[in-house]
């Protein structure tokens, strides 16, 4: 609804406004650090600064951006499935980076999550003809997610989460906004009720609840565990995207679903013990 009105820059650039003014908000309102002590460790003051740019960009500007620009491609059911694929991507980096065990779980889910892709393509006959593009923002999107959920668990920041995740989408908005000044002059005018309705329903929601309390629990718990919440997504952006925006969900498209819900599920699910 929101991208009726506004560029994908603009929309995900105001949204993060919105997320990091409640999240800063809300900490300042508990009384919690709004910046990293200056003993911040195992960062200093000026490390610290730097690391909250840095996945802010990547969790709140690249993330943010390409999946606004895969929805507007390939509707937000698809998207809410292949953007939603970052506990794949994030195990595959702990295996590459850090040298954990690739258990054949995870080797299946890879798999899986190709075969779902393909099935995808499958469903939308038109996906190869102009809406491949779409399907790359969305896998690349997840990838970036991924990258940035490995870099706020590694980063161990010494602040209250609703400020970590507060400066992201402060850091995050700024390069979207200031991209959008220049492609979307419209940012200049107010938009309309519509589209300010989605701004402060998705910065609420989203900005503010919703990747408080993920980056919470990845502070918490390991990264394939903090991951499990995001199996209902796509379940909800298909059934959203069906009764009110009236996209069509084939049968490819509920068989893709299926496959991308248990690659997610085989990453998280913890192993057996014999």
């Amino acid at each position: 609804i929101g991208l009726t009105e506004l560029s994908p820059f603009a929309f995900r650039g105001l949204v993060n406004v919105v997320g990091a003014a409640g999240l800063l908000g809300l900490t300042w309102v508990r009384g919690g650090a709004l910046r990293p002590p200056a003993g911040d460790r195992p960062h200093g003051r000026r490390r610290a600064w730097m690391l909250l740019a840095i996945c802010g960009v990547i969790n709140f500007s690249g993330f943010g951006a390409l999946i606004m620009f895969g929805v507007e491609l390939v509707g937000s059911g698809r998207a809410a499935a292949l953007g939603n694929l970052y506990p794949v991507w994030a195990v595959i980096l702990a295996v590459a980076l850090f040298g954990e065990t690739l258990r054949w779980q995870w080797a299946l889910a890879v798999l899986l999550c190709v075969a779902g892709v393909l099935l995808f393509f499958i469903a939308d006959p038109q996906a190869l003809d102009g809406r491949l593009l779409g399907f790359g923002y969305l896998i690349l999107g997840s990838m970036l997610f991924a990258i940035g959920t490995v870099l706020v668990r590694m980063a161990r920041l010494q602040m209250p989460m609703s400020a970590i995740v507060g400066w992201q989408e402060a850091f995050g908005a700024v390069p979207l906004l200031a991209i959008a000044l220049v492609v979307d002059p419209g940012i200049r005018q107010l938009p309309g009720t519509a589209a300010l309705l989605a701004i402060g329903y998705v910065g609420i929601f989203t900005g503010i609840l919703s990747f408080w309390m993920y980056f919470t629990v990845v502070a918490q718990v390991p990264v394939a565990v903090s991951t499990v919440g995001v199996q209902l997504t796509p379940v909800f952006g298909f059934l959203v995207g069906a009764l009110l925006l009236g996209e069509t969900v084939r049968l490819p498209d509920i068989g893709a679903l299926l496959l991308i819900g248990t690659a997610v599920y085989l990453v998280v699910a913890p192993p057996r013990r014999r």
